[in-house]
């Protein structure tokens, strides 16, 4: 298996903007009908409206430029997606929060409140909310994973003009569990709609081929390549190691004394050839004093 895989993932980021537009437009609709309601209407709060329109309006943006054919980059769509997360689950528990506090809705019995319009437009509005929030934190996960896998500034990379419609890849069914698990460390391996409809997508519009292949992502294997590179460092440092701790256990006890009796045999030749050589001396001096004597 080859050192790195592609990541290509706009078609995805399109569909996406597609489920934000729709959702934020029924967040829009909910609260316009619940803040004109004659009888009961929603308190006007700014931050719906500027949660609401305001996504919209980025929800739009981003997808025109995704159809112009421009990259998607990776750390802005993050902010985007967890401010967008957070600001909608605040607006489903603001939500929620008018329906508990409301003046009639506290004197009513459980049948009477849920059949109440107010609290029907609250609880409305507050089940969208929440699921745009979901959406966004889908998109906040994805992308995390993305900049955890890719290198860095892998989405600065050049739009590059796809004209051949790709072959089905099964080359996963070959594959061992080890570059299996390398794979799914290293790829997104997400599709638009399921994987067979998104080849066939390319396969027969030329906009979705350039649109799904155009920003290629490198995705090199670092953290197969560092731990490979930590455990056979550590391996050779246990090894060696264990090595010259098992070699003194694993040698015959003659073996180990053998050097031993080498050793004594040395000091006690040793200590012959100094007493030789005193015995030697001594004659020496005896000589000389004899002839000093003899004069």
């Amino acid at each position: 298996m080859s050192s790195f895989s592609l990541t290509k993932m706009n078609q995805v980021w399109l569909l996406f903007r597609a489920l934000e537009m729709i959702f934020e437009s029924i967040c829009m609709a909910i609260h316009m009908v619940a803040s004109l309601h004659f009888a009961e209407p929603m308190p006007h709060c700014l931050i719906f409206c500027g949660t609401f329109i305001g996504y919209l309006l980025l929800a739009f943006i981003r997808w025109v430029r995704l159809i112009s054919g421009q990259r998607t980059l990776l750390h802005p769509a993050m902010f985007i997606s967890l401010s967008g997360m957070l600001l909608h689950f605040i607006c489903a528990l603001l939500s929620m929060n008018y329906a508990e506090n409301d003046f009639h809705l506290k004197y009513m019995g459980p049948q009477e409140e849920l059949d109440h319009v107010f609290f029907g437009f609250c609880k409305q509005q507050s089940v969208v909310c929440i699921v745009t929030g979901a959406i966004y934190l889908m998109q906040s996960i994805l992308l995390l994973d993305l900049i955890v896998k890719l290198t860095p500034n892998a989405d600065l990379n050049p739009i590059q003009i796809i004209r051949e419609p790709p072959a089905w890849d099964d080359s996963f069914k070959k594959m061992t569990n080890e570059e299996l698990d390398s794979l799914a460390r290293t790829t997104a391996d997400i599709y638009f709609l399921g994987k067979k409809i998104d080849y066939w997508l390319r396969g027969k519009s030329k906009w979705f081929r350039q649109l799904a292949g155009g920003q290629e992502m490198l995705a090199f294997n670092r953290a197969n390549v560092e731990s490979y590179d930590v455990s056979q460092t550590l391996s050779i440092d246990i090894t060696i190691r264990e090595f010259k701790d098992e070699i003194p256990r694993h040698l015959p006890n003659d073996l180990n004394e053998e050097p031993k009796r080498d050793l004594e045999q040395a000091k006690s030749l040793g200590d012959l050839q100094e007493d030789v050589e005193d015995e030697d001396e001594d004659e020496d001096v005896a000589a000389d004093d004899e002839k000093n004597i003899r004069r």
